[in-house]
């Protein structure tokens, strides 16, 4: 049994690989406050796995946490997956391999594993990253653009006069406050950039461009989308899974 664990920048996420299998455990939003309390709750009762593999973009303090937590209960370290040049028949994009999020970089993996089409990954987290990947492996490259909640965070950062918490909206019309704005704004902005993107990539991929969309924010995403895209929320766990197999 292997302990699998998608640690992102606001989102915490594991699966247990088990002859095979991916089995999901949970998720949460997580402060760092909350991290040592939230690893009892989920893991005190689990027997110590073979290996604990994590692919992180979170803060350092943060994953120190998770470190101390698993040589203090199973005295096992955790494994920092890193992005390389090539692996399970990916190819990174990234002169400077190794600076390519790791979460990115196995959600290429898995992707890859689920299609043999070229492909587009969108991840709809604290950040809404695009990877674009041939179908033969190669990495095409891709965006980062700020998410929903840290598009608003910042303008709410620098705009002193607002008086208002960043929110998830549903609506894309015309805001009657300055908060009902902000959020329809967020959501207008990030649904009509990649409605675009998703346009005119197409025709650069001879209109056979698979889209898959994963993080914390992609079903919310998705409902306000006019293109098509499969959802697979478990996009960087699949990928954990291919990379622990090896």
């Amino acid at each position: 049994m292997q302990l699998l664990i998608d640690f992102g920048n606001t989102r915490i996420k594991w699966a247990l690989l088990q002859e095979g299998e991916l089995c999901f455990g949970d998720e949460a939003i997580y402060t760092e406050v909350e991290l040592a309390p939230l690893f009892e709750n989920w893991w005190i009762d689990l027997s110590a796995p073979a290996s604990v593999l994590c692919a992180s973009v979170a803060e350092q303090t943060c994953f120190a946490q998770l470190e101390q937590w698993c040589r203090q209960r199973w005295q096992l370290p955790v494994t920092l997956l890193q992005a390389v040049s090539r692996q399970q028949g990916v190819i990174n994009a990234y002169a400077e391999a190794h600076t390519l999020g790791s979460d990115r970089w196995v959600a290429l993996i898995a992707a890859h594993r689920l299609t043999d089409q070229h492909v587009g990954v969108i991840d709809c987290g604290s950040a809404i990253t695009v990877d674009l990947l041939r179908a033969d492996g190669v990495h095409q490259g891709g965006y980062i653009v700020p998410g929903l909640w840290m598009m608003q965070r910042c303008l709410l950062e620098r705009t002193g006069q607002i008086n208002t918490a960043p929110s998830l909206s549903d609506d894309l019309a015309p805001g009657d406050s300055s908060g009902s704005c902000i959020s329809h704004g967020a959501l207008r902005s990030v649904t009509a950039l990649l409605d675009r993107l998703m346009v005119d990539l197409q025709s650069r991929y001879d209109n056979r461009l698979q889209w898959l969309l994963t993080g914390g924010d992609a079903a919310h995403i998705q409902a306000h989308l006019r293109q098509p895209g499969r959802l697979v929320p478990d996009l960087v766990l699949q990928g954990l899974a291919c990379v622990a197999q090896e």
